[in-house]
């Protein structure tokens, strides 16, 4: 009797586990508790990722081709995708900085299609919105370009002669000549090299150069720059626009010229840059955040000492001599409202849910890390959860 129990309970049970409709659920949910996990993932992408998207309709083709972003938002819209791709079994709260191609320039082979040589005649001028029979900002010109030129194409070089006017210089009126040469669809302001600049060099004998500068261009080119312009940055480019005898003819040439850090040199490729954008994974999607990272410099420490609203005196001072938080006396509160006042003052455009990553320096712990948000008020505040 015994035994025909036994078969009978094993038979149940064998039909209650086949039967059960809620069992591919489970493994299903008890796959998803025991794989998912917490990570702090910080990688590159690689090739391979870009060409995720190759033959993606609503994909621009050079991600696939060209292996790059043109924008951090195109980054932002693109890159959760490689991740879920990537990673799959990373659960929320994972965190992501991903390093990523970023093009800041189109190279385009210093090739000219047209050269326009122009000399503007009074009526030109209203073109460019300009009210009398000169031009005064740069913005008029752009504006003359594109009415004069509603179809010009990629490597476009005009050299147009202008009158400049200047109420702060004497003469206040001047001649100029000035090249600008269209390429990834907008008229840059190019350098037009002068006859004085010739005269620099000693190429005044016909204004141009030839073969045998060949070597010494981008040297000219460097102490032009230099001399010119002011306030350039890593990464700038200039392009730099010159006569030049090619044994026939004295044609007009373009050179694209990128500022490294020490110098101007010449743009040999596309110019691309590897910022890291940081993701966190929020209901199961990757979601960008775009904070603006900073860092206090000795000059922002001046400034917080100078703020009478800012803590005490006391600890004012103490910040004026060391350059740093003594946090013996100063509280996270007073640090905290510090670094709100700063950003107001350095950021005052920063629209409402901006974030910021702030480095600045405490005794005794060293470089510290806060991240702040705007918000409608104009003050930053620490984000709360889930912000």
């Amino acid at each position: 009797m015994k035994k025909y129990i036994y078969v009978v309970a094993s038979f149940a049970a064998l039909c209650f586990t086949a039967c059960d409709p809620m069992e591919d659920v489970y493994e299903e949910l008890d796959s998803k508790i025991s794989n998912e996990y917490v990570a702090d993932i910080r990688t590159a992408l690689t090739d391979k990722d870009y060409e995720f998207y190759k033959g993606k309709q609503t994909v621009p083709a050079y991600v696939a081709t060209g292996h790059y972003f043109t924008s951090e938002d195109q980054a932002s819209e693109l890159i959760p995708a490689i991740l879920d791709k990537n990673y799959p079994q990373v659960g929320n709260k994972t965190k992501a900085a991903i390093s990523y191609n970023l093009l800041t320039f189109k190279f385009g082979d210093n090739e000219i299609n047209k050269v326009e040589k122009y000399d503007l005649i009074s009526s030109d001028y209203a073109l460019g919105g300009a009210r009398f029979s000169n031009f005064d900002r740069e913005s008029q010109v752009t504006t003359f370009l594109n009415a004069k030129y509603p179809n010009a194409v990629e490597g476009t070089l005009a050299v147009l002669t202008y009158t400049w006017y200047n109420g702060s210089a004497e003469p206040r009126s001047s001649t100029v000549t000035d090249s600008y040469y269209f390429t990834n669809g907008e008229w840059l302001d190019t350098y037009h090299v002068s006859n004085e600049d010739y005269v620099t060099v000693g190429r005044n004998r016909f204004n141009n150069f030839t073969t045998s500068d060949d070597d010494f261009l981008a040297d000219h080119f460097n102490i032009f720059l230099s001399n010119s312009i002011v306030g350039h940055k890593v990464g700038d480019v200039k392009y730099v626009s010159y006569a030049y005898y090619n044994g026939k003819s004295t044609v007009q040439q373009v050179m694209a010229m990128t500022y490294n850090g020490t110098k101007w040199v010449p743009v040999e490729d596309d110019l691309i840059v590897h910022p890291v954008l940081r993701f966190q994974k929020k209901d199961s999607k990757w979601v960008a955040d775009r904070s603006i990272t900073y860092s206090l410099v000795p000059a922002d420490y001046a400034w917080i000492a100078g703020q009478a609203n800012i803590s005490t005196a006391g600890n004012r001072a103490n910040l004026a001599k060391y350059g740093n938080f003594n946090t013996f006396s100063w509280t996270n509160e007073d640090i905290l409202f510090a670094m709100s006042e700063l950003l107001k003052n350095k950021f005052p455009n920063a629209p409402e849910g901006q974030k910021f990553t702030v480095t600045y320096d405490a005794y005794p712990t060293g470089l510290v890390e806060v991240n702040l948000i705007r918000r409608a008020n104009g003050n930053y505040e620490v984000p709360k959860e889930g912000e």
